[in-house]
């Protein structure tokens, strides 16, 4: 089953504006490079803009993409970026239903990012 995510840099305004934006592009190049390299063989990420990025996880199910993807949340969360610069991410996934148009399948992966966000962060979620 295809697990879509949509993957948030927490406070990424906050980093550009506190440390300027060249540190700015290194955390991006960082966290992109973090994602793709806790990611298996056949799993996809992509930046989609801004702070944010998108995975496609490949031939699990919610429980494995779920498991997957919080062990990438705490890669991210211990990794020292500069010094004492910490970056953490939210995640908000979900699951390809059979009727699913990619728009429904987007929208239900934000929706989950939202939930993520508004309960404080450094977290995943998954519809």
């Amino acid at each position: 089953q295809l697990g879509l995510v949509v993957a948030d840099i927490d406070f990424f305004k906050v980093i550009n504006d506190t440390h300027g934006h060249e540190i700015g592009d290194v955390v991006l190049r960082q966290t992109a490079l973090l994602l793709k390299n806790s990611l298996r063989e056949g799993d996809l990420v992509g930046r989609w803009g801004g702070e944010e990025f998108v995975i496609l996880l490949d031939n699990g199910n919610s429980i494995n993409h779920t498991q997957t993807i919080e062990r990438i949340r705490q890669v991210i969360e211990s990794r020292m970026f500069f010094d004492n610069l910490r970056v953490t991410c939210s995640f908000g996934g979900t699951d390809l239903q059979q009727d699913d148009t990619l728009e429904k399948l987007f929208s239900r992966a934000d929706q989950a990012l939202y939930i993520a966000k508004s309960k404080g962060r450094n977290r995943v979620e998954w519809f």
